[in-house]
């Protein structure tokens, strides 16, 4: 039988890019480019944290939250 503590999951990711321009003076402007409006800087896309629990024997209820 699973123990409680064992049934419950947290975790997260992080999508990030870094576009690199090596046209000089670094004004960090790629211009004419809509997906990377911003060159030489660090860029955050996408993140995401959650907490799940897997159903089992005490508790036959799963869930799952992310934001």
């Amino acid at each position: 039988m699973a123990q409680a503590a064992e049934l419950w999951q947290y975790g997260g990711f992080a999508d990030v890019g870094y576009g690199q321009n090596f046209n000089y003076p670094r004004n960090h402007l790629w211009r004419s480019k809509q997906t990377t409006p911003r060159t030489n800087e660090l860029a955050p896309n996408m993140g995401l944290v959650y907490v799940r629990k897997d159903p089992g024997l005490p508790s036959r209820w799963g869930i799952e939250l992310a934001l």
